[in-house]
């Protein structure tokens, strides 16, 4: 898909890839191996490394996947954005088994957010997305990367697209109809990497930006490679998969997933060769590589297990993908690129949010100062570029502090790193957890976060200096956290259930366009904290999303109101007590009735306004318990409904209008 904008003239800035994994663990490649050597190869990873520089410490924004894209690619934190998980953008919804639940958080990058490549489209760089997108509601809806700032997108899944019937019965072959078939490596074709290639291929007279996201190696877990697959089998000494069931063994011993990692650095490798063999017009007597910043790390840590498939460990690092622990959010991360040092290893703390504010730099491209103000990374370039002994703050002091927030199921964890420490806090019980992961010459100590040092009295000062930045951070980040759940089967025991409001009523007011719903209030009812509406534009489709609106709380009178947006279909309320219970309004789910174009004087209650709405012949309405004014395209017909007598006063000017009554509808034939 191509976006034909008007961009400036191509600026003389290098090219900037982005080659972004999904999933890949901190020890899924052989570049970080600690401990127990991993058996998947990945040579063009190292291949890489050798001229790059290497951030053993580098950091996801989020251990999940659009959370992390989203910083990504505004350079917000997700607590700043809300975007802190996939699948957002609908009501929340506590399960049984939970006594607490996630908020509500948005499902996409705001389409007012000035995004990286926006920043880079708008000073003249040409941009492609290729593979994941995953910042909207689902893969395919609004806002995709063509609304984003990208001027070319493919959303292929390439070798991702799942194997029918199951994964071992569509290997890729030689056949010349085969849409895998194989090349003269026996490698199958893949549309990620060619579509990736031919981006480069078409764009050399001017600078590009190219944000090339694998499927690799998230799920499904499978290969379409037989020789690699028996390669890995063979390798881990056990027998080619005879059924297509689960791997169950614990560690990396998953041949599928093996030769998944295999495959996405033969990938990476596909890349760096076509920048070292093409001449850079640009440039003439140099390759492309020569002017060509390349970045490589993954969303978020490695997924452990899919159902009851073991897929990979992260140990010694604990836990993996959903987890704000060292498994979750510590990703391989490699950059290159012109006068970056080759083959050098850092151990500097570092952040994908650092990426945007970075970029810019090295392209010279000025961004917008409304984003960058709002910016929750830092520039890189000073230390890259060897100026600066660390990576400095805007003050030039060194950046020691990262901060996460997961506010969901499974962790519910907040987090901070502050140099050689990381603190947890733990929604569920509402502590505090303080581990050393590294000894002042830097040793690794306790990367299994594994010895709580919360009540060590010699670890007193920094643990209560870390509560206190996480917890201001949070604050100006107004972040939002998990609510008591009252699905709960066992929400009698939760401190505050007994007092709990709960919805009475809501409806819709067309005259004002204000969403109301009334409540439980008073004595013995806890009181209302705040409230907010949710509404969606769309209910129904396969794109559904709901919003947030804020609302108006009286407590006395047990009434939230909020002004309903026009393009609504349907909403609810929802409102939080004292108590931090999550009450919801969703049981009375309601459909907006039409939405008025304008308003017309009631001939009965001259000082009265009412809206208008105009409906076709044919149409089917309910008759509202409020007055209508209702116009016709045959003549004025000024009716007024109502729920049980039908309708009065008119001054019909079309017989060929018919009204009939059938269980409180109106009917016009």
């Amino acid at each position: 898909d191509y976006d034909d904008p008007i961009v400036p003239e191509p600026p003389p800035g290098p090219n900037v890839i982005i080659f972004y994994v999904d999933d890949l663990g901190w020890q899924d490649t052989t570049l970080n191996d600690v401990d127990a050597p991993t058996p998947w190869e990945t040579p063009n990873v190292e291949r890489m490394a050798a001229q790059a520089m290497n951030f053993p410490q580098a950091y996801a924004p989020a251990p999940s996947c659009t959370p992390s894209r989203v910083a990504l690619m505004t350079g917000k934190h997700p607590a700043r954005t809300g975007v802190t998980h996939v699948q957002g953008g609908a009501p929340p919804v506590g399960r049984v088994s939970d006594s607490l639940m996630a908020p509500y958080f948005p499902a996409r990058m705001n389409v007012e957010e000035v995004s990286l490549a926006d920043a880079l489209m708008n000073y003249g760089y040409r941009t492609g997305h290729i593979g994941k997108w995953h910042m909207a509601v689902n893969h395919h809806a609004f806002p995709g990367p063509l609304d984003q700032g990208f001027l070319y997108s493919s959303r292929t899944r390439g070798l991702q697209r799942s194997m029918q019937p199951d994964r071992l019965s569509d290997f890729a072959t030689d056949a010349p109809n085969d849409p895998y078939r194989l090349d003269e490596d026996g490698r199958p074709y893949d549309a990620v990497t060619e579509d990736a290639l031919d981006f480069m291929r078409e764009n050399l007279d001017a600078p590009f930006f190219l944000y090339l996201c694998h499927w690799l190696v998230h799920w499904p877990v499978q290969i379409r490679n037989r020789a690699l697959l028996e390669y890995y089998s063979e390798k881990l000494g056990i027998p080619f998969p005879s059924d297509p069931g689960p791997v169950t063994t614990p560690g990396q011993t998953n041949p599928y997933y093996g030769a998944m990692v295999d495959t996405l650095d033969w990938s990476l490798g596909k890349v760096m060769d076509f920048l070292e063999e093409t001449d850079d017009p640009r440039h003439p007597g140099q390759k492309l590589i020569e002017n060509t910043y390349l970045i490589f790390t993954s969303d978020n840590g490695g997924a452990l297990r899919h159902a009851e498939e073991i897929i990979t460990t992260n140990a010694p690092l604990a836990m993996g993908k959903t987890s704000a622990k060292e498994g979750g959010i510590r990703v391989p991360f490699l950059i290159m690129g012109p006068d970056i040092p080759e083959g050098v290893t850092s151990q500097e703390l570092l952040n994908q949010l650092d990426l945007y504010p970075t970029i810019l730099t090295l392209t010279g491209a000025p961004g917008d100062p409304e984003q960058i103000a709002q910016f929750d990374g830092v520039d890189l370039t000073p230390y890259l570029f060897g100026e600066t002994e660390w990576i400095p703050k805007a003050d030039g002091t060194r950046r020691d502090t990262l901060y996460w927030h997961f506010p969901h199921i499974l962790e519910l964890h907040s987090a901070i790193r502050k140099g050689d420490f990381k603190l947890l806090k733990d929604y569920e019980t509402n502590d505090y957890d303080l581990f050393r992961l590294y000894g002042d010459e830097g040793e690794r100590l306790d990367w299994e976060e594994a010895i709580d040092l919360t009540q060590d009295p010699g670890y007193t000062a920094i643990r209560d200096q870390m509560i206190v930045e996480l917890e201001t951070f949070l604050e100006g980040m107004n972040a939002s956290y998990p609510h008591k759940n009252p699905q709960y089967r066992n929400v009698s025991s939760l401190p505050g259930f007994h007092s709990m409001p709960s919805f009475l009523q809501k409806g819709y007011n067309a005259v004002t366009g204000m969403a109301y719903a009334t409540f439980e209030a008073g004595e013995g009812k806890s009181p209302v904290d705040y409230a907010y509406l949710l509404y969606t534009p769309n209910g129904g489709h396969e794109d559904e999303e709901w919003f947030p609106v804020p609302a108006e709380v009286n407590q006395r009178n047990g009434l939230v109101h909020a002004a309903l947006p026009l393009e609504a279909t349907h909403f609810l309320f929802n409102l939080v007590d004292e108590n931090n219970f999550l009450v919801s309004s969703v049981n009375l789910e309601f459909t907006v009735p039409p939405t008025p174009a304008t308003h017309y004087m009631d001939p009965l209650e001259p000082d009265v306004v009412r809206p208008e709405i105009r409906y076709e012949k044919g149409a089917v309405l309910h008759g509202w318990n409020v007055r209508y004014p209702v116009f016709f395209s045959g003549g004025p017909f000024y009716g007024f409904g109502v729920s049980s007598g039908g309708w009065y006063y008119g001054e019909p000017d079309a017989e060929d209008w018919v009204f009939s009554f059938v269980d409180g509808w109106i009917r016009l034939d």
